[in-house]
């Protein structure tokens, strides 16, 4: 039963948010093509008989956190986040703020924190945001040759940085602290 209510309580994404800025209003930087992810791959200890093959890179992504994929379809779900330093701070940036912040019990006292360090700056915090964007190989050769956004506007003033995504039986989880969607 305590499985059934749970489940019932999340959202599945299935696109952007209502009420938030879409995809196709907001559009961060993003690096252009480079060698980079290449360059790296040519530091790695690969074993004998294995491949390593750049998948994807930007421009086709941008600042990712993690990945999943769906083990049926072999698409690939990455979460990018614009808000680093933008909205989800890092306590060493912000030492004044740390005994609030370690003392905070709800999302509520978060928000009430944000507010009394920023006052009306806190609505930068809402400026940029966190999104789960879709990559997928369509012609089959191992390499990324499409990329959409998947779902967007996770940016308000509470969330942290949206770390984590789950596929399972063709539904996506994505967390965006505090909440599941």
């Amino acid at each position: 039963m305590i499985k059934r209510s749970f489940c019932a309580c999340l959202a599945v994404l299935v696109g952007g948010l209502a009420g938030q800025t879409s995809a196709q209003e907001y559009s961060p930087p993003i690096a252009p093509a480079s060698q980079e992810g290449q360059l790296a791959i040519s530091g790695f200890k690969i074993p004998e008989g294995v491949e390593a093959k750049l998948f994807a890179a930007e421009p086709m992504l941008a600042n990712p956190v993690v990945f999943g994929i769906d083990q049926t379809t072999g698409q690939v779900y990455v979460c990018e986040t614009f808000r680093q330093q933008k909205g989800v701070e890092d306590n060493r940036s912000h030492m004044n703020w740390l005994l609030d912040d370690l003392s905070l019990q709800t999302v509520d006292d978060r928000v009430k924190m944000f507010h009394k360090y920023l006052g009306d700056q806190v609505q930068d915090y809402a400026k940029e945001q966190d999104r789960l964007r879709l990559i997928e190989d369509t012609n089959g050769d191992g390499v990324a040759d499409q990329a959409t956004v998947f779902a967007d506007g996770f940016n308000a003033i509470e969330d942290g940085t949206g770390a984590g995504v789950l596929i399972h039986n063709g539904d996506v989880f994505y967390t965006c602290i505090p909440k599941l969607w």
